[in-house]
């Protein structure tokens, strides 16, 4: 596959980078939350789920290909070691079909909103919401931003929630940097989502924490960030992160 083809489909051949920061800071969010909850009812979902196949790594030696582990694979491991369910958000039907191969277990929607309902009428104790879409456009922030809100359904049930965003800022920037007014659609829907101010906004978190930009491949200049009111050693850790509080969010601590 060219590396044209492999960027319209969301990958390079260097995201092993994302998956393997996605694996640290899912994995210490969502073990940590166990740690405390043992008995929790906890779903994970991936909003961008992809065809489930990673990319292949620098061969180290002569047995096999080896290839990195998708998000998909990430939170189906961690749905497996926790006790949680799994649910992986799929647009386009020829995924989900290969998504159903690979992930029997799993719960598959066509569309946020239904991975949204899933959540919020589960009875659920905690959810953890990966976001990692190609552009700017596939977050899907309102339906996010559902299941951020304390209390849910009509029971008045108290439900966690973390958001792990793959963030592509350099989209956003080609953005602004086209000819238009500032007043054209996507420039005024879509320039805010570089501030932390308008993520911890939309999904009332207390703290985003966030990587600098990282050079993935030519097309895709990403940060890795966490929107939560709670963050963890695996995240506070990472080299470079910067620490927001919703309070100071037009500032930033260095971590």
């Amino acid at each position: 596959m060219s590396r044209r083809d492999k960027e319209k489909r969301g990958k390079s051949d260097r995201s092993w980078i994302k998956h393997g920061m996605a694996a640290k800071v899912v994995g210490a969010q969502v073990g940590a939350f166990r740690y405390r909850f043992r008995g929790a009812r906890i779903i994970l979902i991936d909003g961008n789920a992809g065809d489930g196949y990673g990319v292949e790594l620098q061969q180290f030696d002569l047995f096999g290909i080896h290839t990195s582990k998708p998000t998909p694979r990430i939170l189906a491991d961690l749905a497996d070691e926790h006790d949680c369910t799994l649910c992986l958000c799929e647009a386009r039907q020829k995924k989900r079909v290969l998504l159903r191969e690979q992930f029997p277990q799993a719960i598959i929607t066509a569309t946020h909103r239904e991975a949204a309902l899933l959540a919020i009428g589960g009875a659920y104790d905690y959810a953890l919401w990966l976001s990692d879409p190609c552009g700017y456009a596939g977050h899907g922030v309102e339906h996010m931003s559902t299941i951020a809100i304390p209390m849910c359904g009509k029971v008045q049930r108290i439900m966690r929630s973390d958001f792990v965003i793959i963030f592509n800022e350099q989209a956003i920037h080609r953005v602004i940097g086209a000819s238009h007014s500032p007043y054209w659609y996507p420039h005024q829907k879509y320039a805010p989502m570089l501030e932390p101010a308008w993520w911890l906004q939309q999904l009332s978190k207390r703290f985003l924490a966030r990587t600098p930009v990282i050079k993935q491949s030519p097309g895709f200049h990403f940060r890795m960030m966490v929107v939560s009111d709670f963050l963890t050693d695996g995240v506070t850790r990472l080299r470079g992160v910067e620490i927001i509080p919703r309070s100071e969010s037009k500032g930033a601590i260095n971590g």
